[in-house]
């Protein structure tokens, strides 16, 4: 690897003083009357820092982070797409489950509770140099109010193009009079946190013929490192006794938990207000550290009462971003306890039988030195579950204690195997009732999840959210039928009317010890 010669400091949007990097907010564009329209690019743009340079990375808007979407329940998104990339003559455009096309790209609504099916978030479909796509989707009028993000998707490049930096925050906002006056009152901070992993993007883009992104860092052990906002450990301000709500948004594509968490010698306190948009029952809780999963957001109300400076530490112990807490002190009263009145879609399914046929193993198992779901690698064709319309849906997760795992469309409730997690922070920060649509537990058991499949039919993608196992292989989709529809384990059904179709790859193999053994020694970067 090269070393840079000269370092730069460079950040985008950011002030500087006395060689601190203030953090700043991305700028937002806001729906007006009932829809949000706005053009997005992806494009190819450098961004640098005081000990690193990212040349070619593919950003969204040409910036890092592209800029805040925000809008309301019942509010329609439309957003013209735009690929302004170059196709490479020397780059890998084809493949099953192989890094390929590393220029087409796409948008997912990475939490929003909307369709599955385009012209709204169906990521089977890829937009090729040059060309665009009007998405159009209508967010449900009960929609919760909560923290979301967009990033590309195209299976093949998703790792290549998140991992580089194209990503950006959506908000459904919270209506008048929602939220408890301690939340509603306070400074609400955006913390887009994204993961530059210069080893592993290497590594991507050699293997998909790639000759535009460069990753350089001064130095030779540290070869990762976490952005805020775009910015390199920056720097945000808060009076002593002070509510501010944090929205963390955890833009990761690799194996890690972020591991949120205040410095030992600091007397700040953080409550869990929300996680993946969705505002949890038992609030206040409060929380030493945050196992945010990759892919997954926190909301949190964070109070410091002394002034001083403060360090925020992320899953390496690296210094994620700092804290100055100064100015006069401000008398602000503990928390308050409340409870959000949830939409239909979120009803409490702990006590709920799921429907028959409906209950199902979802398990990320090695096959054949990759990972794959339920012993298949990724089909487009082909369905591993197909839902009737209306069904409650369960489902037993396993490996989840390596891969994240990320569903679409729908939420899903935590309903078994978290009781009793051996971490105590982990134990606190996932709990039976609560929700989310990306989990990853250190547990050696099985997850269950539940949820209702009422709203929307269609397409529901499922993956590992390590962008890098995705692209191999390691996704998988459900059908939700709303005619003559039945609920079926292990359907691998294929559409009617659509080109005849097997899974890419199954592999028996993968059920004997042998490979349960080799599994556990895959490395999962």
């Amino acid at each position: 690897m090269k070393v840079l010669l000269c370092l730069t400091v460079l950040t985008l949007r950011s002030t500087t003083i006395s060689g601190q990097v203030n953090l700043v907010q991305p700028e937002t564009i806001d729906s007006a009357s009932g829809f949000l329209n706005t053009t997005l690019t992806i494009e190819y743009a450098d961004f640098s820092g005081a000990a690193f340079s990212v040349t070619n990375a593919r950003l969204l808007n040409g910036i890092i982070p592209g800029p805040t979407l925000r809008l309301n329940a019942g509010d329609t998104l439309r957003i013209l797409f735009e690929n302004k990339l170059s196709e490479q003559a020397g780059a890998i455009s084809s493949g099953d489950n192989e890094f390929h096309n590393p220029d087409h790209s796409n948008l997912h609504f990475h939490g929003g509770h909307v369709s599955g099916e385009l012209p709204s978030d169906d990521i089977r479909m890829s937009v090729a140099p040059g060309e665009s796509f009007q998405y159009e989707t209508k967010f449900p009028d009960n929609h919760l109010p909560g923290t979301h993000w967009i990033h590309p998707h195209v299976h093949g490049s998703s790792a290549l193009q998140v991992g580089a930096g194209a990503a950006l925050a959506m908000i459904v906002m919270d209506p008048a009079d929602f939220l408890p006056t301690q939340v509603e009152d306070a400074t609400d901070i955006l913390l887009l946190v994204q993961n530059i992993d210069q080893t592993t993007s290497s590594r991507v883009a050699t293997e998909i013929g790639d000759s535009m992104l460069d990753i350089q860092i001064d130095g030779d052990e540290d070869q990762s490192f976490r952005l805020v906002n775009g910015l390199y450990q920056p720097t945000t301000t808060m009076q002593p006794g002070e509510w501010q709500r944090w929205r963390i948004v955890f833009g990761n594509w690799l194996v890690d938990t972020l591991d949120f968490a205040f410095d030992a010698s600091s007397t700040c306190e953080m409550h869990l207000l929300a996680k993946d948009g969705i505002y949890i029952q038992d609030y206040p809780r409060a929380v030493d550290l945050l196992p945010i999963p990759t892919g997954g957001r926190a909301d949190i109300m964070v109070r410091c009462p002394d002034a001083g400076e403060y360090t925020v530490t992320n899953f390496d112990d690296q210094v994620l971003m700092k804290v100055t807490v100064e100015g006069s002190a401000l008398s602000s009263a503990d928390l308050e306890a409340w409870s959000p009145d949830y939409p239909a879609y979120l009803t409490d399914l702990t006590s709920t039988t799921p429907t028959n046929g409906c209950d199902c193993d979802t398990s990320f198992r090695g096959c054949d030195g990759k990972f794959c779901i339920n012993n298949n690698l990724f089909d487009a064709n082909v369905y591993l579950h197909t839902v009737e319309f209306g069904s409650v849906v369960e489902r037993v997760l396993a490996g989840v204690n390596r891969h994240p795992y990320h569903q679409h469309v729908y939420p899903f409730q935590l309903v078994g195997g978290v009781d009793s997690l051996s971490d105590a922070d982990v134990n606190t920060y996932f709990q039976t009732g609560d929700w989310h649509d990306v989990v990853r537990i250190d547990t050696n058991g099985d997850v269950n999840v539940r949820y209702k499949a009422d709203v929307h039919d269609g397409v529901v993608m499922l993956h590992c959210h390590i962008l890098t196992h995705e692209d191999e292989g390691t996704m998988s989709q459900e059908l939700v039928l709303n005619d003559d529809g039945t609920c079926e384990c292990d359907a691998l059904y294929t559409v009617p009317g659509g080109p005849t179709a097997s899974p890419t790859t199954s592999v028996d193999d993968c059920k004997t010890p042998f490979y349960d053994w080799i599994y556990r020694f895959l490395p999962l970067h």
